[in-house]
């Protein structure tokens, strides 16, 4: 089936804008009566999960092909890692099909172990016991691509916040990721960017000195004190009066919180539970109120929810226990870390609220009745965002804005208790409960947030202009008089044999591949546009460094063929180079008259059927300047 080992390109081609995993597969007879079967046994074996089976996925209906592509990607849909495009065949002949599979440049090698796993599986007959070592080593490749995946919804959502709006993308780490080219780039850490306030973040993470900033502000917080052991949490509860809330004064997501204790053994409780997550612990006095989050942007308010804390809600007939239930059958709650809500659960905190409230797991709640099994609200430990946005007071906004601008944090999210979001918190009390200096935006109610604050921080799409062009000595010359063409506009990087420039400054000597060059000269921050140079077949074994090229502008030479492919034929190399690339430029130019290119070139063009202008270098350069730049 699978006709070679699957290569990576970690650049773009084929028009994707991801890196892609590139195999052929031969199809085999494979009835649909035993793909269910199969598929269920195989995500057992990957996940040690045996779901229902069948299991159903997009292609399991289709031809083996569309079936295999179709479980690979269900395979990742179960993974941390997001499925942001899916898997396809882009070319077939006979029973064989070129097939590429999209993904994050973190999941190319344990997604491509996965790949010819599926494929040996399916060789061998049910009950082979060469399955056993397969299943292990699926196992073995799925944690690891789990675990190179993302831990948090923000950085997923941004991802596919940066495809639909066509917003190019390079991942750095596992958790940095640079949006944007050049001067409208952004570094991005979760929700944290390359112009948050270092000092900001500091102050966020401790609760405590947080609070001294905003209390020099004029701007209302909770009194409380960082406790030392037990018996001084119970001390500094007793002078601030109860109730109070126990919390850990560096952790965030509503990790170890516990607010309205009420006696000293419940102070207790929650110390032991707050100091095996920190050493740091904070006592402050319970403030009532409702939880609301509210998310700053640029000294502005963009978003406001209310966060009803995780419960469950009467229908007068189903006990507590199938309450609970049903609420988790919500799509939205999950234990996965991309479920933009999580799951409720009965253990002890639970059932400790709920004889609080004269209550258990079997009690019938009245219809309409809310209970709460949680103590705080957050949504990470399973509450309810409600946007409330359009109700915010003109005050409370502007609290919010005050307490990121003192924090200097140029997005924030900010939690306030207050009785009603709609009334000002001058007239009503209340009080900031946190700062958040890398806010979980949500998803439930916020998915607009990602878009709005990506486009924002890179101007748009985040694009400056990207030219490439294709050839030998001829092409040199032309890639030089392009860059001096969009120098008049600002910085121009140039790749070329003789090495990579910004500007007037050669930033790297030699012959440096397509990959290497490109993502160098996306990163620097002063670059307006770009010209990269194709000179060999390295895209072929890379891939192109940006998934989009504004125009890629030929010269009529045909570039050589490696020594290593003497004999083959010279237009089928250049025109696989062609059906990699061509699909990731919005535009072909050729800049010589079509009796002065190269016959091989013209016959790639062709094999290929690469559509493209034919426009002499002083046309294509008024082109160049008449056109408004990618924004």
């Amino acid at each position: 089936m699978l006709m070679s080992p699957p290569k990576f390109l970690e650049g773009f081609a084929f028009g994707e804008r991801l890196p892609v995993i590139m195999f052929n597969l031969r199809a085999v007879d494979l009835p649909v009566e035993r793909r269910g079967l199969l598929a269920h046994h195989f995500i057992g074996a990957l996940t040690g999960k045996k779901g229902p089976s069948p299991i159903e996925f997009a292609g399991a209906d289709g031809d083996f092909i569309e079936f295999f592509l179709g479980l690979v990607d269900h395979v990742q849909s179960l993974s941390n890692i997001p499925l942001l495009s899916r898997a396809k065949a882009v070319r077939r002949k006979g029973d064989v099909a070129e097939c590429i599979v999209p993904t994050l440049l973190r999941s190319l090698a344990p997604l491509g172990r996965i790949i010819e796993l599926l494929v040996q599986y399916i060789a061998l007959p049910r009950g082979d016991p060469r399955r056993a070592a397969l299943a292990k080593a699926g196992k073995q490749a799925f944690r690891q691509l789990n675990e190179g995946g993302l831990l948090q919804t923000n950085p997923a959502r941004l991802l596919r916040a940066a495809m639909d709006e066509n917003i190019p993308f390079l991942e750095i780490s596992n958790t940095l990721t640079q949006y944007g080219i050049g001067k409208r780039s952004v570094l991005m850490d979760s929700t944290c960017t390359d112009r948050t306030s270092a000092i900001g973040a500091v102050l966020a993470k401790n609760k405590f000195s947080g609070g001294k900033v905003l209390r020099r502000m004029g701007l209302p917080v909770a009194p409380g004190r960082e406790v030392a052991n037990e018996q001084d949490a119970l001390n500094v509860a007793g002078q601030l009066g109860y109730p109070v809330v126990v919390k850990p004064n560096d952790r965030d997501g509503g990790l170890g919180v516990a607010a309205d204790l009420r006696t000293p053994e419940e102070v207790s409780a929650a110390y032991a539970i707050a100091r095996k997550i920190s050493p740091n612990v904070l006592v402050e006095r319970f403030v009532p109120g409702r939880d609301y989050r509210l998310v700053v942007f640029h000294g502005r308010l963009v978003w406001a929810v209310e966060r009803e804390p995780g419960g469950v809600t009467g229908d007068g007939t189903s006990t507590i226990a199938q309450l609970v239930e049903i609420a988790n059958r919500d799509p939205n709650r999950g234990s996965g870390p991309l479920q933009p809500m999580k799951l409720l659960t009965l253990d002890d905190e639970a059932r400790h609220l709920l004889a609080r409230a004269g209550l258990d797991e079997t009690s019938v709640l009245p219809a309409n009745r809310f209970v709460r099994i949680r103590r705080a609200a957050n949504v990470a430990t399973g509450g309810r965002p409600v946007a409330v946005f359009d109700k915010v007071h003109p005050d409370n906004a502007a609290l919010a804005i005050q307490a990121a601008d003192a924090f200097r944090l140029d997005l924030a999210g900010i939690d306030l208790l207050l009785p009603d979001i709609a009334v000002s918190w001058q007239e009503s009390g209340g009080a900031i409960c946190e700062v958040n200096a890398q806010p979980q935006l949500g998803g439930v109610t916020s998915g607009h947030l990602y878009p709005q604050i990506l486009k924002e921080l890179v101007g748009g799409t985040g694009r400056v202009p990207v030219l490439a062009v294709m050839g030998t000595a001829q092409a040199k010359r032309l890639s030089a008089s392009l860059a001096g063409i969009f120098s008049r506009g600002g910085t121009v990087g140039r790749h070329g044999p003789d090495g990579v420039w910004l500007g007037e400054n050669r930033m790297l000597k030699g012959r440096v591949a397509i990959l290497e060059a490109g993502r160098f000269l996306a990163s620097q921050r002063s670059l307006d546009a770009m010209v990269l140079g194709i000179w060999d077949g390295a895209a072929l074994r890379t891939g192109l460094p940006l998934p989009r090229i504004d125009i890629l502008a030929l010269s009529g030479e045909a570039i050589p063929l490696p020594k290593k492919m003497a004999g083959k034929s010279h237009a089928g190399f250049i025109a696989r180079i062609f059906e990699l690339i061509a699909p990731n430029c919005e535009r072909i130019v050729l800049t010589t008259a079509r009796e002065n290119c190269a016959p091989e070139l013209l016959d790639a063009l062709e094999m290929a059927g690469c559509r493209y202008d034919v426009m002499d270098e002083a046309a294509l350069a008024k082109a160049l300047l008449s056109e408004p730049a990618p924004c």
